[in-house]
């Protein structure tokens, strides 16, 4: 056939195949790929470092917030509660009182418990079961020894309500059982407030296929992961999002007299404006999330271009070795060749 300028080869297989694998050999090793591969390396790279540093700025005052929250703790814990007492004849008092002290952006939950009044001193403690020979039963949520009062809240137990008539016992379940404790008839039932109180955590959406390159999956976004940030994963990802009181569990707070210990509460007001005030911790974190909202996306989508060049290498590296091994068996006289 003439009109066409074919290239012929001496052997032709083998001549055709080496074709081939010098032209992979010039895309891969010396051609533009690679050259694009590195400027996009180099374009992850520039913003994974501000992504990290601001990630750990963000997660600095989440740790100091859980340290802020833990001083509202032990300021508005069981002892404080029992040095300046406050019981109320109805739950909404109790439930406005927690509110008044701690503030709605503190707390995670708010409870009223019932606070009953004996006449004579015992020993009560968190986790033991306050139980009434009338079936009522409810856990002890504060302890103290030699009191007078048991706040206890009945929230999951699902059982009747205690009287001023029937005996108590404190004991280690639901059940009335001779090692428990007799303490007697309650002279007086009221509601305290309490409040529990959760740390604040931040949320990263990550691709582990993507930070760092993993090229053996066929989707880089395969995988992806919701999870906390930490120490670990400072910079990934493409977005944060931050929580308030939705972490792990910090302890529980009491409503409690605030004329009576007016230290703790200032205390605990103070506390409370460093977390949640305009320039407060909050604020500062929001700040920090806003900011690495806008550059994770970007940081992101050159990871997307470092994955798809390094796959494309991958895979060329895979054919250039094939190549190589069947031209080394063509061109051998013991299988007929050079073909």
């Amino acid at each position: 056939m003439s009109g066409f300028a074919v290239t012929t080869y001496d052997p032709p297989a083998v001549g055709i195949l080496s074709a081939r694998l010098d032209s992979l050999r010039t895309t891969t090793e010396l051609g533009n790929a690679n050259i694009t591969l590195g400027v996009n390396s180099d374009r992850y790279q520039d913003l994974l470092l501000p992504s990290q540093n601001i990630d750990g700025f963000a997660l600095d005052d989440l740790n100091t917030i859980t340290s802020k929250k833990q001083e509202i703790v032990g300021l508005g814990g069981d002892d404080t509660f029992y040095g300046a007492q406050s019981l109320f004849a109805n739950s909404g008092d109790a439930t406005t009182a927690v509110n008044n002290i701690y503030g709605a952006n503190i707390l995670t939950s708010v409870g009223v418990a019932s606070a009953l009044t004996f006449g004579v001193n015992a020993i009560f403690v968190a986790g033991r079961f306050l139980t009434q020979a009338n079936g009522a039963a409810a856990k002890i949520i504060a302890t103290q020894s030699a009191t007078t009062v048991a706040l206890v809240s009945s929230s999951g137990i699902g059982t009747t309500a205690f009287n001023t008539v029937n005996q108590c016992r404190v004991g280690t379940s639901t059940v009335n059982s001779e090692n428990s404790t007799i303490v007697g008839v309650p002279v007086s039932i009221n509601f305290a407030g309490f409040g529990n109180i959760n740390q604040d955590r931040i949320t990263v959406v990550t691709y582990p296929n993507l930070e760092p390159v993993d090229t053996s999956v066929n989707n880089p976004y395969f995988g992806e992961t919701v999870s906390n940030l930490g120490a670990g994963n400072t910079g990934l990802g493409i977005a944060n999002t931050f929580f308030t009181n939705t972490g792990g569990f910090i302890g529980t707070v009491f409503a409690f007299d605030t004329t009576a210990d007016a230290g703790s509460a200032t205390s605990i007001t103070n506390i409370a404006n460093e977390i949640t005030g305009a320039n407060g911790l909050r604020t500062g974190i929001t700040s920090f999330t806003n900011t690495v909202d806008i550059i994770k996306p970007y940081k992101i989508s050159f990871a997307v271009n470092v994955w798809s060049l390094s796959d494309v290498n991958a895979k060329n590296q895979a054919t250039m070795a094939g190549l190589v091994t069947a031209i080394t068996l063509l061109n051998d006289p013991k299988f007929g060749g050079p073909y």
